[in-house]
């Protein structure tokens, strides 16, 4: 079992690591640029071969990154660089701004495959229906039956079927006017939460993910407000649908990251570095292919939203850099000040890693 993660948290790291790269090589090729390497992976080389254009492509030990390595690339003490013939600082700032917004571009356009794949592939399990309706719970007592459909709750037009569960807990057990269709005929009914832990069925209770994980157990295990409706199964959605949904899904993703980082709260509570992300992949060996496609979705389009924010060694903060040399007319900020800005980077970058791994290691030993 635990080779099998191992394989999987590789393989998800190569595709997600991989598209990102793409973009960088496709671009830079585009732009008229030499691609020296194209690597998947850090340490030894594993697999190696060059192709007619001369472009290095390998494998490497350490599949947990990857890189573009394009000629003329590294600052030299005179400036020379610029000079270097088909090099990336050769090309203008035009043309190293696409390039670098290449990686994150390509990252979100994966994330967006994958989730259409999911939803093309598997149905679509957060339509706005109603699925199982637990006996006694206040969605019975409402009138709510198994297949309605859920039009709004409190005027506000529900979307998918989560964003029920969203508006329960902003009520917080106030009396809410929820709509459904019932063979097409649209009905209000009074609907009013109770504050009460979840049902946990067998299934749950005996499944690997509660029985290992503590953070797991205390979510599940959790009072909130709650109306006692289950998810639909899903339903298929066709190739129209499923690419109406990949977009939402890629939106969702980039808004809500936004709105972590906005929130200091939250970015304590859910952000997570390689721990998480293993401990997720890993789930994928008991939840199968869909579970994998939206973990591979969410974690592609994170990091294209991730690179771009400007923080040295990041393509967001080589594009800072772009932007300050446009502003100083094309000229090339000095070797030194280039140096320092790595150097901060590299700070940046280490005091986040140590950041989200504390956090890790603070919910795997919690509960």
């Amino acid at each position: 079992m635990i080779i099998l993660q191992i394989l999987i948290i590789a393989l998800l790291f190569t595709l997600v690591v991989g598209a990102h790269e793409l973009g960088h090589y496709l671009f830079a090729r585009w732009r008229g640029m030499t691609v020296e390497e194209f690597a998947i992976g850090f340490g030894t080389k594993v697999i190696s071969r060059k192709d007619r254009n001369g472009t290095e492509f390998s494998l490497r030990a350490l599949p947990l990154g990857g890189f573009v390595r394009i000629k003329g690339m590294e600052p030299k003490e005179d400036g020379s660089e610029v000079t270097v013939a088909n090099g990336f600082y050769a090309k203008g700032l035009g043309s190293r701004a696409i390039v670098l917004f290449a990686g994150p571009l390509f990252s979100f356009l994966f994330g967006w495959l994958l989730f259409f794949g999911n939803a093309a592939g598997f149905g679509w399990n957060n339509a706005p229906y109603v699925g199982d309706v637990i006996e006694g719970s206040p969605a019975a007592k409402s009138g709510i039956r198994t297949g309605d459909k859920l039009v709004s709750i409190n005027g506000t037009p529900l979307q998918a079927f989560t964003e029920l569960g969203e508006a329960v807990q902003e009520a917080k057990g106030s009396q809410m006017s929820l709509v459904i269709e019932r063979n097409g005929v649209k009905q209000t009914l009074p609907l009013t939460a109770e504050f009460t832990a979840p049902t946990l069925t067998p299934e749950i209770l005996n499944s690997e993910e509660y029985k290992s994980d503590p953070e797991v157990r205390k979510q599940l295990n959790e009072k909130r407000w709650l109306v006692g409706v289950g998810q639909p199964d899903p339903i298929s959605v066709g190739v129209i649908g499923a690419a109406g949904i990949a977009t939402e899904q890629t939106w969702m993703v980039i808004s809500e990251t936004v709105k972590v980082f906005r929130s200091p709260g939250r970015l304590a509570k859910e952000a997570g570095g390689v721990i998480s992300i293993g401990k997720a992949a890993g789930q994928a060996v008991e939840r199968g292919l869909s579970y994998f496609l939206m973990l591979s979705g969410l974690i592609s389009v994170s990091l294209g939203l991730i690179n771009l924010i400007p923080i040295p060694l990041l393509d967001g903060g080589q594009l800072l850099v772009v932007f300050l040399e446009w502003l100083r007319g094309g000229r090339r900020l000095s070797i030194k000040t280039q140096e320092a800005l790595g150097f901060v980077g590299i700070l940046i970058i280490a005091a986040l890693f140590l950041t989200v791994t504390f956090l890790d290691i603070g919910r795997l030993t919690s509960g």
